[in-house]
């Protein structure tokens, strides 16, 4: 099956937190960005994926197309002349991001979307400099279309009711707790994924260490989670998951379970 990821593309930089007084500890550099991890989750579970962003001319770009190469992934990278490729700092629990050229993702860094499965990221719909290019992708033709709602916040700052006009044309909508709460105004998960369930096919919320559940209509599913310490990535990787399993065909309790799946082997890529 062809899987498609249409977001961000990023070098992420994760480092334990600093215990007082010491400035040593051991730092991880990796390609992330939600698309770039979907794809990678979708290409371990036999997947042709690409990831579909843009990037800079520079070396993380490099890091980034190595990365997927060695994965057996594609790399339709759009690059940007002037800005550099996107960048995810963690060091504990702290959080800087720089989205670099993803801020400039256009509509004509889409190229074909013909696929069976398209995975868009919620920062590219929402975000007021990329949100043309991420109506573009949910209006191709690909058989399954899912969205990811990727931030709370973004759907505060656009307004709920234009953050659900702008997610309708999905067929599946995935989301954390907080984002489903953000987005109805209910605090219990399946009540919330029940109320957007009117407008999707597929609801996916996003329990973290109590794993996750999923609306298809009258049915209901909930599976446990891969881990029980949430990691940098998990809910990407899950997207994955359940995205290439809706396009298998599979019912929707096999698909939450290949999200797991999913997350569970990106743990452990070897």
């Amino acid at each position: 099956m062809r899987f498609l990821a249409v977001g961000e593309a990023m070098v992420d930089v994760v480092a334990p937190a600093r215990e007082p007084g010491r400035s040593h500890a051991p730092i991880e550099l990796r390609a992330g960005g939600s698309a770039v991890t979907a794809v990678l989750a979708a290409v371990a579970l036999g997947a042709e994926a690409t990831v579909v962003a843009r990037v800079g001319d520079d070396p993380a770009a490099a890091l980034l197309r190595a990365a997927l190469d060695e994965a057996g992934a594609n790399a339709r990278f759009a690059v940007d002349s002037e800005l550099s490729t996107g960048t995810f700092v963690q060091v504990g629990d702290r959080i800087v991001a720089d989205r670099g050229a993803n801020a400039a993702f256009a509509i004509d860094d889409l190229g074909s979307l013909e696929a069976d499965a398209l995975l868009l990221s919620g920062y590219v719909l929402l975000a007021a400099d990329t949100a043309a290019a991420g109506a573009a992708a949910l209006a191709g033709p690909a058989a399954w279309v899912a969205v990811d709602a990727a931030s709370a916040g973004l759907i505060h700052a656009v307004g709920v009711d234009e953050a659900r006009r702008r997610f309708e044309p999905a067929g599946v909508l995935l989301a954390n707790a907080v984002e489903a709460t953000a987005l109805t105004g209910l605090g219990d998960p399946e009540a919330a994924a029940r109320e957007l369930a009117a407008r999707h096919e597929v609801i996916v919320v996003k329990l973290g260490a109590d794993g996750a559940l999923g609306v298809r209509g009258e049915v209901v599913e909930h599976v446990p989670a891969a881990c029980l310490d949430p990691w940098l990535g998990d809910g990407d990787a899950f997207d994955g998951g359940v995205l290439v399993g809706l396009a298998r065909g599979l019912d929707l309790r096999a698909s939450l379970e290949l999200g797991v799946e999913a997350v569970a082997r990106s743990r452990s890529p070897a």
